[in-house]
């Protein structure tokens, strides 16, 4: 579901995967609290989609999965 957007070391739609995990390391949940809830936080970027169809514990997993991912 991530791959639409993200790439693990460029931007594409969205920050790379490795910004992100800058942004997130050793926080999972604040990460898939994010995913749910997702808000504009750059200028230069378009706003992600809401994601908060998914279950808390599938986001937590996916969040968990991007924050362990290694290229």
């Amino acid at each position: 579901m991530c791959t639409g957007c993200q790439v693990y070391s460029s931007r594409l739609v969205g920050p790379s995967v490795q910004v992100i995990q800058a942004l997130y390391e050793n926080h999972p949940k604040k990460l898939a609290a994010y995913i749910a809830h997702a808000t504009k936080k750059r200028p230069d970027y378009e706003k992600m989609p809401r994601q908060d169809y998914l279950r808390e514990d599938v986001r937590l997993a996916l969040a968990r999965y991007v924050l362990e991912l290694r290229e």
